[in-house]
């Protein structure tokens, strides 16, 4: 089979996107965020509207969207953020890969044919550091980062995007795991610079009220995503 052929596009897209729930399937959850559902049902639970304004940073193949779409249909704004472009520095990430090998505008039409139609999704084609001017402070019930793993991405997204939570919400991210070498204490192959652990915990720890920093799941022996509810 030669993946490059237009025609077979689509459909490998589609098997890329694995954790898109679909209501004739029902029980496929997305691997991203399926951990953190239990404590979204809480903060759901509280909150009069439910979870209503939702940011995304890092969209992939719509696996993340779709979950939360389909758990919480209450979802009156969904903001999909994601600049769709290839980064020198992930080429072991896969979805990188098709982004390089397919292109990054026909990775995007396939994004929109997929949620395009949802009256809550507003699909921002752009780097975060942009897309933040278009969300106003307080305004969302939670956000998951999941952009660029770098350390300065990382803490900027947190940075930009944590006036954006409303009190009592929730801000998040995945790969928590990622850290450096001097951070990895099991030896399962820490980074030669600061990641994603260095990035949460300097953010949180400057911070002079230090709002806990929780997690779910496990990957390498390290949590694997990362939460901090708004006080």
């Amino acid at each position: 089979m030669n993946e490059n052929d237009p025609k077979l596009v689509k459909p490998i897209l589609e098997v890329r996107r694995e954790g898109l729930l679909d209501p004739r399937n029902p029980g496929k959850w997305s691997a991203t965020i399926d951990e953190l559902l239990p404590v979204l049902h809480q903060l759901r639970q509280g909150r009069a509207h439910g979870i209503s304004h939702v940011a995304e940073i890092g969209v992939r193949y719509g696996e993340t969207a779709g979950t939360m779409l389909e758990v919480f249909p209450e979802i009156e704004k969904y903001y999909a953020i994601d600049p769709f472009e290839v980064y020198d520095d992930y080429a072991t990430d896969g979805f990188n890969n098709d982004l390089a090998r397919y292109g990054p505008d026909v990775v995007y039409d396939h994004f929109i044919q997929g949620f395009g139609h949802e009256p809550c999704m507003h699909i921002l084609r752009m780097r975060s550091s942009a897309a933040v001017t278009k969300i106003k402070d307080k305004e969302l019930d939670f956000c998951f980062i999941d952009g660029n793993h770098a350390y300065e991405y990382v803490y900027e997204d947190i940075q930009n995007y944590y006036p954006k939570v409303r009190a009592g919400g929730i801000i998040a991210g995945d790969d928590y795991f990622m850290r450096h070498h001097r951070n990895d204490p099991l030896g399962k192959g820490g980074y030669n610079e600061d990641m994603v652990y260095e990035a949460v915990q300097d953010f949180f720890n400057q911070c002079g009220w230090r709002p806990p920093i929780q997690t779910v799941g496990v990957h390498q022996g390290y949590p694997k995503l990362w939460w901090v509810r708004k006080s």
